[in-house]
């Protein structure tokens, strides 16, 4: 018995039930942030605080050691649901006794990425963004190639370069609009290729940690968020000793990042104020749905229900901010939405389709039919 035993036995409602809390909760994340973004104080300069914002998502984060810890001591439900799984994992050689220093390194990644991504919402539209997001099964598929020894047939590469096309069409189209900062757009598309980058590595991390050690997906997320709000306080104070031009939208009074400019901007405008409560409230179910997905399907699952999200986020563009309709986007996101299905082998194609898992699957069961034979002769 291995790791995907025990995922099976996880009801399909529970499973039912984090996908539409993970798609619920990834297009309020999507929308939320460039709401904070679009937010301008009393001189007109608008709300960029990339790494205070991030510092703010591991405070959500964190919040959910509370709720694990709280629920360990008041629900007996939860505990015995807890202690069944963790004998569960015992059996099929998963460690038990686990550090508090694992979730380090997922919060290091997490640090950089979640800056990135930040910085590429505040620099586009938020449509194109999550149409970006779409990138992440190429990234992803890539580290657990090398880090998981995961193996890539014909149909996952058909698959990724639809994905890949799809990307650059994109890509295309943000710095073609007509009226868009060329300076602002290329770094939106570079930061946004970066957190692409960041998160195919945190993906992998996560599951590699999930797979070899018992980790309860809110100890997990709470102990992320813990280690993140030390690393993004350091992140806060060195980025307010680097030098920017004070005329930059990207500068705050003369640096990247300024604490207390941050601080005046929240609490003196009860708008943005509001949209940090319910980013803060969000962002905790979010990372505990997007947990939930990576331990008991798959990371790359996750990227799926992100086709959904770009849909609703994309519609919510059109609409409330106004953003022109480009036939480009459209043709982008199709092969980023087919590259996605071929990856995930929803849609099969002829002749590539011999290594899809329900072929493997079909040829194991044969050949063990087989060898039952050869031991009744």
């Amino acid at each position: 018995m291995d790791r995907s035993s025990i995922s099976s036995r996880v009801s399909k409602k529970h499973v039912f039930g984090v996908v539409l809390g993970t798609l619920i909760t990834g297009t309020i994340n999507s929308l939320i942030f460039k709401e904070q973004d679009r937010v301008h104080n009393k001189d007109n300069k608008a709300f960029f605080h990339p790494i205070v914002q991030t510092f703010l998502m591991f405070l959500a984060e964190m919040l959910a050691l509370f709720v694990f810890f709280c629920s360990m001591k008041f629900s007996i439900n939860f505990k015995n649901d807890y202690v069944i799984k963790r004998e569960e994992a015992r059996r099929v050689g998963v460690i038990i006794k686990t550090s508090p220093l694992l979730p380090l390194l997922p919060s290091l990644i997490d640090l950089f990425g979640s800056t990135f991504q930040f910085i590429s919402i505040f620099s586009m539209d938020p449509s194109l963004y999550v149409m970006l997001r779409g990138g992440v099964p190429i990234t992803t598929a890539i580290f657990s190639v090398l880090f998981l020894e995961n193996k890539l047939y014909a149909h996952h590469n058909v698959g990724l370069i639809s994905v890949a096309l799809g990307v650059g069409l994109v890509g295309f189209v943000e710095l073609s609009q007509e009226g868009q900062g060329s300076s602002k757009a290329l770094k939106g598309l570079l930061f946004g290729l970066g957190s692409l980058v960041t998160t195919g590595i945190q993906y992998v991390v996560e599951e590699r940690v999930l797979s070899k050690y018992f980790f309860h997906p809110l100890r997990l997320v709470g102990f992320e968020g813990l280690w993140g709000i030390l690393l993004g306080a350091g992140a806060v104070a060195i980025a307010h000793f680097i030098p920017c031009s004070a005329t930059s939208e990207f500068c705050n009074n003369g640096t990247f990042e300024n604490l207390g400019n941050a601080v005046s901007f929240i609490f003196g405008d009860v708008h943005l104020l509001l949209l940090i409560i319910i980013a803060l409230i969000n962002s905790s179910f979010f990372n505990f749905f997007g947990i939930s997905i990576t331990k008991h399907v798959s990371p790359l699952t996750r990227t799926t229900i992100s086709v959904l999200v770009t849909c609703l986020v994309w519609v919510y563009s059109m609409i409330w901010l106004g953003h022109k309709f480009y036939i480009l986007q459209l043709v982008g996101f199709a092969f980023i939405v087919l590259g996605n299905l071929i990856y995930q082998e929803i849609i099969e194609i002829p002749g590539l389709n011999n290594n899809t898992r329900k072929n493997q699957e079909r040829r194991a069961l044969f050949n063990e039919s087989l060898a039952i034979e050869d031991d009744d002769d």
